[in-house]
């Protein structure tokens, strides 16, 4: 599943799920506009990703 999503794409999930940045800051790291990664983020993948990601970061926690 993850590799139709970009390099950047990839980065900015793990940057959004370490909630250590803003949106500008997580922009600026991956390159991209705010827009841009707005846009990312209205993406059916790229939501699934950040709902899975989540999910087993819960799971790890739980153990």
């Amino acid at each position: 599943m993850y590799k139709r999503l970009e390099k950047n794409q990839l980065t900015a999930i793990k940057l959004i799920l370490s909630n250590e940045h803003t949106i500008g800051e997580i922009a600026e790291l991956c390159n991209v506009s705010r827009m841009t990664l707005w846009k990312w983020r209205q993406q059916p993948l790229f939501k699934k990703t950040i709902e899975i990601e989540l999910t087993n970061k819960q799971k790890n926690t739980a153990i």
